[in-house]
Formats: structure tokens, sequence, C-alpha cells
């Protein structure tokens, strides 16, 4: 699912109003030129136009300063630079006999500061950089000449950062291999089968010898086996990236456990919320909480402790534990035919809806059935009396 943010959703409108007033307030032709070449990306608008209409020109700009009184554009023509152009994002575009020429743009605080070939990173991702850049200059440059210079000041860039000759030539080669068009519009990718693709992610480690290899063999082994094609998988191996030196020496704030009220003091933290760092039992066990949590925490296991006979219910939520609480109280309400977690009947009549709730542990997965298992693994441990289809005694 998308969700816009909420910028996304200002550009949005501020363009239709923009259209709009736009429609209303030029000729047809003036607004067709604007509207057919305006083009946007973020907060960067780029619009070719036509210098026998500068008068009208500075009329749009008013008007595209009058949208909104928070926001200010601030615009620069080809006619403000000597060579008749203008850089857009990282391109350099130059009108030159009606035509439009591209060139590659660094900004003068550019430092050009790639990653040493000597540095701790996977070694494919070191070998990529090369062409990764060499296939950027391919893309924007439209200079036949400008391209080869282009390419000899990235070469000599990246040998200063230890890169060999060999690798940063052949990267350079296969990008010249593309063509332009078929950089800047790339064909459509077909759509890989993923229901029949394993993803192997590993933790990034040179230290370590990476077991891929002898994985994609097993698989093959099983492939080769399978008369069906429709039951061969493949797999695809990444990695994640590991603790640096900076992770490893920069010091950590530790916050401190248990349970916590929030300031806004609503009916969960008031009257039902155990605070502390540890919830006692009444088979002489202890709970004890693994992180700092308060009724906004979400993706946890918690215990309810009815007041009349300290029975407890062990429960999951993905939500707000005051979502679930909510739930719980409204459960509490209705007919028992028809409740889905029968403790809470049993917080109305035995404990006459008082009873509290410990949330004690925060999971590492944001997963229902990871947050399940580990809570089927703590009801078998502590054998809580309201969970399941235990019977429960009114307490007298």
């Amino acid at each position: 699912i998308y969700a816009p943010s909420l910028a996304v959703l200002k550009q949005g409108y501020d363009e239709i109003t923009l259209e709009d007033r736009i429609r209303a307030n030029f000729s047809p032709i003036i607004a067709s030129m604007f509207l057919n070449n305006y083009g946007r990306y973020l907060d960067d608008v780029h619009f070719r136009w036509n210098k026998r209409w500068m008068t009208e020109l500075s009329d749009i700009k008013a008007l595209m300063n009058s949208i909104d009184d928070k926001i200010v554009f601030q615009f620069e023509t080809s006619l403000d630079n000597e060579n008749n152009s203008v850089p857009f994002l990282d391109v350099y575009i130059t009108i030159k006999n009606n035509a439009t020429l591209t060139d590659l743009y660094s900004k003068p605080t550019d430092t050009f500061n790639y990653v040493p070939f000597n540095s701790c990173h996977p070694r494919h991702t070191l070998r990529n950089i090369p062409f990764s850049l060499a296939r950027r200059i391919r893309g924007i440059v439209s200079d036949p000449d400008k391209l080869s210079i282009r390419m000899q000041q990235m070469k000599q860039r990246l040998k200063h950062k230890k890169y060999p000759t060999r690798l940063i030539d052949a990267a350079i080669d296969r990008a010249l291999s593309y063509t332009r068009e078929s950089i800047i519009n790339p064909p459509s990718k077909t759509n890989e089968t993923e229901n029949n693709t394993i993803f192997f992610v590993s933790t990034f480690d040179p230290t370590t010898k990476n077991p891929f290899p002898r994985i994609k063999d097993a698989v093959n082994s099983y492939n080769e086996k399978q008369l069906d094609p429709t039951k061969k998988i493949s797999i695809k191996s990444s990695h994640r990236k590991g603790s640096s030196l900076k992770d490893i020496l920069m010091f950590k704030k530790s916050v401190p456990k248990g349970v916590y009220s929030c300031k806004e003091g609503c009916i969960l933290c008031r009257d039902y919320l155990h605070l502390g760092e540890s919830l006692n039992l009444k088979t002489g066990e202890t709970l004890f909480t693994n992180e700092r949590f308060d009724c906004l925490s979400r993706n946890i296991l918690y215990a309810a402790k009815c007041d009349g006979c300290s029975e407890i219910y062990i429960g999951e939520t993905g939500d707000q534990l005051n979502i679930r609480f909510a739930t719980h109280r409204q459960q509490g309400k209705i007919d028992a035919q028809v409740q889905a977690v029968k403790a809470d009947q049993h917080f109305r009549v035995c404990g006459r809806n008082a009873y509290r709730v410990f949330p004690f542990k925060r999971l590492k997965k944001n997963c229902t059935i990871y947050r399940r298992v580990v809570e089927d693994e703590f009801i078998k441990k502590l054998k809580p009396g309201l969970n399941g289809n235990n019977s429960f005694q009114p307490h007298s």
C-alpha cells in the first residue's frame, strides 16, 4: 500500500492550483507551452521557454510565488549564463542551434569521495562502482567529445582511490556498449516469479567464508531432480550491513527497563497497567521486562493478572497496547458465547473487571506467526489458567 507523505500531497495540490491559474490567466499558447514543458523532481522544477515571451515568463514567476507565501521559487535561466546553459540536478543543459545538449554537472563543493577499493565492503559492491559511474555518464552526456573527457576524469578519480585500471577500463567499455537512449528509457523488466525464489540474507563479514556457493549447489542439485518446472526454485544472495567500528565503539545510552505510565494519564495507565520491572505470579515465578514499555508499545507479549484470584492470561499483539486493551474491555461487556478471549469473562465475573496488564517482552520480528510461536512457548512454560480452553472458577 502506498501512502503519500504530507509533502507529496502538498506539492500535488499546489501543482493543480498552478495549472488552474495558468489556464485562467494566460492565453492557450502560453499555457500550453508552460504545461507541456513543465517537469519537477522533488523541489527542483525545470521547463523550456521561448525567449520571445519573456514578459509572460516574469508574470509566471510572480504567479508561482503567489501559490504559497511560505514557498519561494528561485529562478535561473540559460540567459543568465554566458554559454546559454543552466544546471538541473546533476545535468548541465545547453541550448545550441535550437538543440538541447546535456553534460554532467557537479556542484563546486563536490569532493568525489568514492568508496576506496581497499575498504571493507563486499567485493561485488566495489567492483560495480566503476560501471555505475560510467553508466551514469553515458546516459547524461550527449556530446561524444565531452563523453570521452568525462570518462577519463572519472578514471583518474577512481585510480586515486586504488581501483585497478583494468577494472575501470572494462566498466567504461561496458557502459559505452549501451546506447544513450537505452539508458534513459530502459526496457521494462519482466516480473520474476517470486513464489519460487528464496532470498539468502547474511551479515557481511570479510573474515567469514561465504556459505552461499555451497547452498546454491545444493539448490541446483534439487532442481535437477525435479521433473515439474513449477517445483524448481531459485535462490538469491544479499548482504546486510555489519557493525562498523563506530557502531562498536560508540557509547549507547541505556534505556531503563520496566513498565511506565504515559503523561496523558489514559484509563489503561491510570487503572490497569502494572508499573515496574517485574510481575509476581501465584506459582512463585516472576516475569521480568526485557525493555521499556508503556501504553503505546507494540509488537509485544503481555500478561493480564486477575485481581480476584491472581490467575493470569498471556497474550500477544502487533498493535499498540492501549488498542489491544480496549478490545479486552469491550469483550468483557458482551455475551460469553461470542467472546474471542474467555479470560475477559473471567475478569468480569471473578475480578469484577479489576485486573493488571503487564507488557514484558518486545519481539525482534514484527510478525504475527512469530509472536504466536513465542506466546505459545510462554504458555507452555507458565501454564496460565486463563489461556486456551481452561475453565475458570469465580472467586468467592
